[in-house]
């Protein structure tokens, strides 16, 4: 009876030691709060692994040059996503979004996407795109100085 409920009781504790960490999360990484991503961020860099073949982190290709970066925007009622094309010319599209632990969810122009965050600190932010299948695709932002920009 004894070795039966010492087994009982190792059971939780050998079935986390067995988890496989293939998604990057695990539990001892710190939740990330709606406050945290708050604010505007702009788009800096990428990086893509196509069929498991890493290409090198370069600048965010969406971004014109000589026009405002690109962004995403939080707020408490909805995502903005502003893509500045020819011309500077602004196009903004609405959404909503939702944070679970370190997974956002962002639906916009009736595409929800879904992003682990990678790392977040006040001023940067690494998001990786989890619904890509083989492919994965990682992009780098800087959070705008002030709200306005």
């Amino acid at each position: 009876m004894k070795n039966r409920f010492f087994a009982l009781a190792l059971l939780p504790l050998l079935m986390l030691h067995s988890c496989s960490d293939d998604d990057g999360i695990t539990l001892s990484e710190p939740s990330v709060t709606p406050a945290e991503l708050m604010g505007k961020w702009r788009y800096d860099k990428q990086m893509f692994a196509l069929n498991h073949v890493t290409q090198p982190t370069v600048p965010y290709a969406g971004n014109e040059e000589g026009c405002p970066a690109d962004f995403l925007q939080f707020t408490a009622q909805q995502l903005t996503s502003g893509d500045y094309g020819a011309g500077c010319n602004l196009d903004q599209t609405t959404g909503t979004w939702s944070v679970s632990h370190r997974t956002i969810q962002m639906s916009l122009g009736g595409q929800t996407s879904t992003f682990f965050v990678e790392q977040i600190t006040p001023t940067t932010m690494q998001l990786k795109q989890l619904d890509t299948g083989d492919n994965v695709y990682r992009f780098s932002f800087v959070k705008a100085v002030t709200p306005s920009t």
